[in-house]
């Protein structure tokens, strides 16, 4: 169990750590999650498991002021919803995102791509989004640094959705898996008008 005192030793005594890996429960009040806005060298951060399901929007905003980070990867992040995803236009650096919801038990809509559409990722991983629809797709197309895309179990998203895609600029690898509603025409017509490694599974 990771509590304020655990965090406070990490942010005073590893000053120089770039990337850190929680994967257990977190027990923090608002002093402790300071703590991880202090660390301002950190480029990695990584909420596994317990770690995820302690995370509520007010956590994430004040990880939001940890301004280098460039990689963010929480999951099982059900506590989590759409208005706080707009903290994630304050990491100016991020390039790297994953959101994943354990079980499909999301809170995550369209509105919740729409906020991510305002960043400039390079990565993106979307698991148990199972919300989401052919207008959440619209807007992740908008996100035109876009290089890889991942999106798991997001059982509304149809061909048109994918027709969205074709207007990335530079995509390299889009993989939706456990996207039921897809056919196998729409995979191929994405792949020839993209350029793109396209796996829809």
């Amino acid at each position: 169990m990771v509590n304020d005192s655990v965090l406070a030793i990490i942010s005073s005594e590893m000053d120089s750590l770039k990337s850190l890996v929680i994967a257990t429960r977190l027990t923090l009040s608002g002093v402790g999650l300071v703590h991880l806005g202090d660390m301002r060298r950190q480029e990695s951060l990584e909420l596994e498991r317990g770690a995820g399901e302690s995370l509520t929007n007010n956590g994430l905003k004040v990880i939001c002021c940890i301004g280098r980070l460039r990689s963010l990867r929480i999951t099982h992040c059900e506590k989590l919803g759409d208005h706080s995803l707009n903290y994630l236009q304050h990491l100016h650096r991020l390039e790297t995102l994953e959101l994943s919801c354990c079980d499909h038990h999301s809170n995550f809509t369209d509105e919740g791509a729409r906020q991510l559409s305002k960043l400039s990722l390079k990565h993106l991983s979307l698991v148990g989004w199972e919300n989401i629809t052919d207008r959440g797709l619209y807007y992740i197309s908008k996100i035109h640094s876009l290089e890889r895309l991942n999106l798991r179990y997001a059982k509304h998203i149809t061909d048109a959705g994918l027709e969205s895609l074709q207007s990335l600029k530079n995509p390299r690898a889009l993989e939706l898996a456990d996207c039921y509603a897809v056919s196998p025409k729409a995979k191929f017509r994405l792949k020839r008008a993209t350029g793109a490694e396209v796996s829809v599974w």
